[in-house]
Formats: C-alpha cells, structure tokens, sequence
C-alpha cells in the first residue's frame, strides 16, 4: 500500500448492474515519515463530493486506521480505539480470517438516562491469495484480494437497543501500485441498506511520481 505525498488513484465506479454513476479519487493529501513509521490521510471524492478522511500509519507490521483522528467518534471513544491493524505484513494464510475487537464507553448519552452508551468495532478479514488482474491500459499483474468488513455498533444502557453499521468491502490491492479494485456496500446493523453496492475500478494513477497509463 504505498503512501507518499500526492499519490493519488482514480476510478471508474459502476452501480450493482455494471452501470457507470461516477468517478472518484483516493488521495494521499498528507503524509509523513518519522521513526519507522508513515502516517497518511487519505480523501475520497465520490461523484466529486469529498468524503471523510481516513487516517493511516504503515510501519513494518502493516497498515493500520488510526481511529484517534476520526471526528464522527466522541474523543474519549477515539483513544479507547487507537490503531486498529487493517493489512498485516507479512500476511497470513490463504482463507485465515483474522478479527480485530475494540469495546468500551461511548461517551454520549444518546438515551437520556444519565449514562454513557457502550460501543463495540469489530474488524474482520480474510485473504483471499493472489489473483491476475488486467488493468485498463492493457496490462496484467498480481493483486492480492482481500475481504473485509467492519461493524460498529452502540448499545444504549437504558433500553438495551443496538444500533450502527456494517461496512462489507472487497479489495485488490497490486504490489507498488496499491489499491485497483474495491466492491464496497453497507446495511444497518438491521440488514437495511445503508449505501448500495459499488464496484471502484482502477482508472489511472500517480504513485510515487509514477504515473500510469504513460
């Protein structure tokens, strides 16, 4: 997953019947390296609207979302998060799902019986191997293919009541090149769709100074 200043990746993105409803870009717009380790914002602009920034920080173990920074969360509930591993390096076996929990307080008293809610994020993945991808501009190469998901959910104290969201995500990610493909939706923890199914594919992109197609 390279992570230098500029790097950026745009897409083609296709509605579940293969139909073209926009294009969007996954920018690097800030990154820095200090002890071993680079920490990086990444923008995405869908359908030209600019999305939330996902912060990043690659060191020798993998990349991992940095939840400290995410300003949708109470800041209590950012630091009881911290640094959950997203992509291990080196990886795992081929069909090991691997599960990552953080649970404690949310710090919100969201049903006005005097108490925080809890909160609970559990992470999930499972690689899928290597797969033989074929870029736009007439090029193949290997992708690691990667299914992920990631549900958060609140437990109000009083009532009991669950609420939140299931995030579902397919990844191809290609060495030196990062990110080409994703297949993303989300449902409420109700099995309601919260954001329909989307197919991101690799379009062009600039990765450290490199720019394809040429």
């Amino acid at each position: 997953m390279p992570l230098s200043q500029n790097d950026s990746w745009v897409y083609d993105i296709t509605d579940a019947n293969g139909n073209l409803i926009g294009a969007g870009d996954r920018i690097a717009v800030q990154s820095s390296t200090d002890a071993g380790s680079t920490q990086a914002q990444l923008l995405e602009v869908e359908h030209l609207n600019p999305g939330g920034i996902t912060a990043l920080v690659k060191t020798a173990n993998g990349v991992f979302h940095d939840y400290t920074t995410d300003a949708e969360l109470p800041s209590e509930t950012r630091q009881q998060i911290g640094l959950v591993r997203e992509y291990a390096f080196p990886t795992y076996a081929i069909g090991e799902a691997r599960t990552v929990v953080r649970q404690g307080v949310w710090n919100e008293d969201r049903d006005g019986d005097g108490q925080f809610e809890q909160f609970r994020l559990e992470y999930t993945q499972i690689f899928r191997g290597f797969e033989s991808f074929a870029l736009p501009w007439n090029a193949t190469v290997s992708a690691a293919r990667f299914s992920n998901a990631s549900r958060m959910t609140v437990t109000n104290s009083g009532s009991g009541e669950v609420s939140g969201i299931v995030f579902s995500e397919e990844a191809w990610l290609a060495q030196g090149l990062g990110p080409v493909k994703f297949i993303r939706h989300a449902e409420d923890v109700q099995g309601n769709t919260v954001k329909n199914l989307q197919t991101w594919m690799i379009k062009t992109l600039d990765v450290g100074g490199r720019i394809l197609p040429e």
